[in-house]
């Protein structure tokens, strides 16, 4: 088993000014797309088959606090992005001395919609679009290995 997490605190410690340009971002603001907190775990069970194969199960979880989209809190066009967990899944087999493996695995078992970018903004002329990426759908495959 394994567990880990962090805590980010991401702020600027400065206006956004220069002689060049002045940005939004003041003193304070919290860096968007920057989740507080992230956390990830993983569980794994082996066991043997035969005298040479071990049978395997695994569990991962992957998850993210929700974040912000721009810096400051009175742009009319901030967004919060909501906090998501990603959990995947593989069983398979594995040779104990021929070094190899073949396994069924699913990452984003439950088909998550994790929203990871949004940007409202007038496009081409038009207000009013939202413009998203989320990470990947549910994913179902078969992997092969070898070491040589």
């Amino acid at each position: 088993m394994q567990l880990s997490g962090s805590y980010t605190d991401a702020k600027l410690t400065q206006d956004q000014v220069s002689a060049i340009i002045v940005a939004p971002g003041r003193r304070g603001n919290q860096i968007p797309y920057t989740a507080k907190w992230t956390v990830q775990g993983s569980a794994q069970y082996s066991w043997p088959l035969t005298a040479e194969l071990l049978g395997l199960i695994r569990a991962d979880v992957n998850y993210n606090s929700s974040s912000w989209t721009t810096f400051q809190h009175t742009d009319s066009l901030r967004q919060m992005l909501p906090g998501f967990a990603e959990v995947g899944t593989r069983v398979g087999l594995e040779s104990d001395q021929g070094g190899w493996g073949a396994y069924l695995f699913v990452r984003n078992l439950f088909d998550t919609v994790g929203i990871n970018y949004m940007d409202t903004s007038v496009l081409y002329g038009r207000g009013g679009y939202v413009r998203a990426t989320a990470i990947t759908p549910r994913t179902i495959g078969f992997e092969v290995h070898k070491q040589f």
